[in-house]
């Protein structure tokens, strides 16, 4: 395998690295990775023809400030890695070792090695065992920028040299925020608001759900505090695991526990605001109330007061007036909002269509209850996005719903994301983006707007943003379905196919069977050459949204095979069922450019699937097609159908 770089031989402090030379395509892929952040990395290619190898491994070990050594059964194996790391031993060199695959140590590296931790590929992500090994490297790094949570450079074949620079500076500006999978914070305004238990009751109430949203929401609008999502922190209803559990796989140092009881017209609320880093109860408050909306949304402004306070977050005046705001005076209509909500979270073709029913009810009971408007609009944009009804007029109800939501309140950060998210099905790309920044802007720790705003930058041809926003949604609800899918989006179109498996592969754990995340499982095993995996995992996947997408795919694995004749008669069943792009793809495959291309400019109006695949993904099958002298106009098309018109 050609060597990724040439070895560091200059003054500067530098990492030895020991690794077995059959297990090059992993670790070079890795020290590449460090390389381009700065980490200077030296390696027996190194060695300058003519001179003495032993000599130059022992130069080379006693002038290193420390030894990257990964292990393998090949490693350990290795007489050369054996000698390199007991004489590092020897000279009290510090030692990282990083396990590419479960190995059994000898026993004189088993005694050398006790001490030291080690990090496992097998239980991290390829971000997370990154950004690991680059802080173990790097540990004069400048504290004001915290480069913990830097994920990798895209190594896509169409970005030049400057756009890999570009996602490095950008990704660095991400890593301020921090993100949850790597146990990081920032700040210490970092807060989860678990999930408040009900008392004297069976089942959860509705209120008690209510009044943790609305903390959460609240809390969520302050531009100082980042604050984990509700869909993550439900996660952790009635858990067993400890303080200090719950803090570390969410990333936070502060943590909100209470109970709800209702009794006799009353409604109580036990809160303790917890320190997780000292593992300590900073402060408990106790609020008794007559169960009234009023009632209910002003202990929700006291109680997130006070955790403002404890945190040493500052209000600006509009922040101060939104956490007092009170939405509905009618109880019932809140409790119809919250019942919506919670069906709109499920995000199946049913859930959808009875949170329509609940929104509908709650504005019959008032009808300027702005967040009952945003949650219908929401519905319908959501039934038409997921391709449930593809029909204008789903589209028509959203818009009704949403101008009404921003008419009662413009400044609502949920109405302007629920904008952006109707400007992006009506093909509306720049204004969509524009209504979701604004809603950021507004609530800067609202995960679901962060996500969408991912979705649009992908389409509209920013990846590197797309993964900035994708980034920032995770680490805001890191157990998020459609967050976590469209982070594996993110890293797809940037060519981390690693990464993008590793986060699809999560999707599964976290709601199984989802189709999106298989088909983004799938496309990024074609992606590594893994074509059996590949075929297993999309057979018979069917994901509305993207149309023939796991077909297309599939017919490209056969393809690989030499089995032409299945792919020609693939090209025909597509064009039978209108999809052109899968069809040009497969032309594309066969090595047939021409026919490839006339179908791709046959195309009127680009999709979701068909934008993401030709402006990202099978290099090597479009990538004839993206040097193309008419792929140019063929872009411009498709900018088009998403609302981007070239300028001057």
């Amino acid at each position: 395998m050609t060597t990724p770089f040439t070895a560091y031989r200059g003054s500067e402090p530098y990492t030895f690295v020991c690794y077995a030379h059959d297990d090059d395509g992993i670790v070079y892929r890795e020290m590449e990775w460090l390389h381009q952040r700065g980490i200077n990395l030296w390696y027996d290619e190194g060695i300058e023809p003519g001179t003495n190898w032993r000599t130059e491994i022992g130069v080379a070990l006693e002038n290193a400030t420390q030894i990257l050594f990964f292990i393998s059964r090949r490693s350990l194996a290795s007489n050369h890695c054996n000698r390199e790391i007991n004489y590092a031993l020897d000279q009290g060199k510090k030692i990282l070792p990083v396990y590419i695959e479960d190995a059994e140590l000898t026993t004189d590296l088993r005694v050398g090695l006790s001490r030291v931790q080690a990090l496992r590929i097998s239980e991290l992500s390829t971000p997370e065992l990154r950004t690991k090994i680059f802080v173990a490297l790097n540990p004069t790094h400048d504290p004001a920028v915290d480069p913990t949570d830097i994920v990798g450079v895209p190594r896509q074949v169409y970005f030049s040299m400057t756009s890999r620079y570009l996602v490095v500076i950008t990704l660095l500006i991400v890593s301020v925020v921090g993100f949850w999978r790597y146990g990081v914070t920032t700040t210490g305004r970092t807060i989860a608001v678990l999930p408040f238990e009900t008392l004297g009751e069976d089942k959860a109430s509705t209120f008690t759900e209510g009044i943790h949203l609305g903390v959460l929401t609240r809390l969520s609008e302050v531009s100082g505090l980042d604050v984990i999502s509700r869909t993550s922190v439900m996660a952790y209803t009635k858990t067993q695991k400890t303080l200090a559990t719950i803090a570390g796989e969410l990333g936070v140092i502060w943590v909100l526990r209470a109970d709800v009881q209702e009794a006799a017209g009353d409604i109580q609320l036990n809160a303790r605001l917890l320190d997780a880093s000292s593992d300590r109860q900073v402060w408990a408050r106790n609020y008794r109330r007559t169960l009234t909306a009023e009632n209910v949304f002003e202990i929700q402004a006291e109680l997130s007061k006070l955790i403002i306070e404890a945190l040493q977050a500052r209000l600006s005046p509009a922040e101060e007036r939104r956490i007092a705001q009170i939405p509905t005076r009618d109880l019932e209509a809140y409790r119809l909002q919250l019942l919506g909500r919670k069906a709109l979270d499920l995000r199946t073709e049913e859930g959808l269509q009875r949170a329509v029913e609940y929104f509908r009810k709650a504005i019959d009971r008032d009808a300027d209850y702005a967040l009952a408007w945003v949650g219908l609009a929401d519905a319908f944009s959501l039934i038409y996005d997921y391709g449930f009804q593809q029909k204008s007029t789903v589209l028509a109800q959203a818009e009704e719903a949403v101008n009404r939501a921003l008419q009662l309140d413009s400044n609502l950060a949920e109405a302007q994301a629920s904008s952006g998210l109707l400007l992006s099905n009506q093909r509306q790309g720049a204004e969509a983006i524009t209504k979701l920044v604004r809603a950021t802007e507004l609530r800067p720790s609202y995960a679901e707007a962060h996500n969408w705003l991912a979705w649009v930058q992908q389409l509209l041809g920013r990846p590197t943003e797309g993964l900035e926003s994708a980034v920032q949604s995770v680490s805001l609800d890191p157990l998020s379905s459609e967050a976590v899918s469209n982070l594996a989006l993110s890293y797809l179109t940037t060519g981390d196919y690693e990464a993008a498996l590793t986060e699809a592969r999560r999707v599964q754990e976290i709601l199984p069977g989802w189709g999106t995340a298989a088909l983004y499982e799938g496309v990024a095993l074609l992606h590594l050459g893994r074509f059996a995996e590949s075929q297993a995992v999309l057979q018979g996947l069917r994901v509305a949204w993207a149309g023939s997408a796991a077909q297309a795919t599939l017919a490209l694995i056969l393809e690989g095979t030499g089995d032409t004749s299945a792919t020609r008669n693939q090209i025909t069943h597509q064009l039978e069922q209108g999809e052109l792009f899968s069809a040009g793809l497969l032309h594309a495959a066969l090595g047939e450019k021409e026919q490839a291309m006339s179908l791709f400019l046959r195309i009127d109006r680009w999709d979701s699937w068909p934008t993401l695949a030709m402006r990202y993904l099978y290099p090597e099958i479009l990538g004839s097609v993206r040097l193309d002298s008419q792929y140019p106009d063929l872009l411009k098309r498709i900018n088009h159908s998403w609302g981007i018109e070239e300028q001057g």
